[in-house]
């Protein structure tokens, strides 16, 4: 697990600790880690990735205003507020979650030869792509090769001009 699925995690299971498992898990340790983790899902796949422990405490604040039992809230619940948490924070001109799709796609065009920006390349989005293992150490090797030497061929070009 990585720092932040770790930090979430924690402090969204310390939330939960304040509310009881709805009736129907409550008798069923598995149905009641399987709830925890559907709405470890929707948190992380929402979450931004930097100043997400502020953002949960946005998520959970309105979480606590919205709920009207004492009960774990809904997978819809928590999308929703993650939702509107994410909307606010875009409003207000800050970053909200950068979702794993961007990267996906452009594992995919790569490992398809297609062309990706440069900041697939180099840089903390390369970085994720190698993590991922969704693009191999050799392709991105190739696809920063074929940046240096369009480079310099341009570049080339510019000077005899």
């Amino acid at each position: 697990m990585n720092p932040r699925t770790e930090a979430l995690t924690e402090e969204f299971k310390q939330w939960l600790d304040r509310y009881s498992p709805r009736r129907a898990l409550q008798s069923n340790e598995k149905a009641m880690g399987a709830e925890i983790n559907a709405l470890m899902r929707v948190i992380l796949k929402m979450a931004p990735v930097a100043d997400y422990l502020s953002w949960l405490e946005k998520v959970t604040t309105q979480l606590d205003y919205q709920m009207k039992t004492s009960a774990w809230p809904t997978v819809s619940e928590v999308g929703a507020a993650c939702s509107n948490v994410n909307k606010s924070r875009s409003l207000s001109g800050q970053r909200t979650a950068v979702t794993t799709i961007p990267a996906t796609t452009a594992a995919r065009r790569m490992n398809a030869g297609e062309s990706v920006s440069d900041g697939w390349l180099y840089g903390r989005d390369a970085v994720a792509l190698l993590r991922t293992g969704d693009v191999s150490s050799d392709l991105m090797r190739k696809y920063r090769s074929s940046l240096y030497f369009s480079t310099k061929k341009s570049t080339a070009r510019k000077r005899r001009d």
